[in-house]
């Protein structure tokens, strides 16, 4: 995948590494990429890409690509999302889960900011409130673009907040100024506070470093209530401890969700 790193930001890349891994490694065939962030933070290596194969998959059947006797593309340069219904990826689950364990460096650091946020309270509550991109009328105009408003969370909040014990709110989230002052009445805890010193070099295409501390603790929170990001639905995917986990909907609220047997993203409106 020449583009792998480039194509969309961590959550899509998570998807794109995640099915050509599994593919290559279900038909035995030799994967190549550019350099991307899963090297730095999971120690991928495979070789680099030494020419430009013959042609270019830009749409993958991936319950066929799975489970066909024989592989359905080789000497292919795929350009994709590779983003469906995950049920197309559970049979696979174990080894999806195992392409993104951080390597020893990382994990020392995050496994310690992991134990600070956990020394505030029993049950971490982890909230992932997107902004960025989402505000840009170009990509505002997509059904599943747009920011959920702070109001769907606090609702939920509110409903359970008082019957967990000792409840820690963590929050991720790539424009904190902004969604911060409407959670100050729970504490609301963020990655400056447990990760200080969380490298944010060396930088990659689209990617910095730093964002990995907030995806990190959502993979690890009691309970999880996500945006309609491949970046916070890929983390739940990794987690094995959550108990809820919650999403956007067009009802206008958060619903339950079982990231195993669900699509990546929704349209919402």
């Amino acid at each position: 995948m020449a583009n792998l790193g480039h194509r969309g930001r961590f959550g899509n890349q998570v998807f794109q590494y995640a099915f050509l891994r599994i593919y290559a490694d279900r038909h035995g065939l030799r994967l190549q990429t550019p350099r991307w962030i899963g090297q730095y933070l999971f120690g991928h290596s495979e070789p680099r890409i030494t020419e430009k194969p013959p042609t270019t998959v830009t749409q993958v059947d991936l319950k066929n690509a799975f489970s066909s006797q024989e592989p359905p593309h080789v000497d292919a340069d795929f350009n994709s999302q590779f983003m469906s219904n995950m049920k197309n990826y559970e049979p696979y689950k174990a080894k999806f889960v195992s392409l993104f364990q951080p390597v020893p460096p990382i994990s020392t650091i995050v496994e310690a900011g992991m134990e600070k946020l956990r020394k505030q309270g029993k049950t971490v509550i982890a909230l992932h409130l997107r902004r960025g991109d989402f505000l840009n009328a170009r990509f505002a105009k997509h059904p599943r673009n747009f920011p959920i408003p702070n109001a769907w969370y606090l609702n939920w909040l509110a409903e359970l907040w008082p019957r967990i014990n000792k409840p820690v709110l963590y929050i991720a989230s790539d424009d904190l100024k902004a969604v911060l002052p409407d959670f100050v009445a729970y504490r609301p805890v963020t990655a400056a506070d447990v990760f200080p010193e969380f490298p944010s070099e060396p930088k990659f295409v689209r990617i910095d470093p730093s964002i990995y501390p907030d995806f990190y603790v959502m993979t690890q929170s009691d309970a999880l209530a996500i945006s309609n990001s491949s970046f916070s639905f890929a983390a739940s995917l990794l987690n094995e401890r959550c108990w809820k986990f919650m999403r956007p909907h067009k009802s206008g609220k958060l619903v339950p969700y079982k990231p195993w047997k669900s699509d990546v993203r929704l349209n919402l409106r």
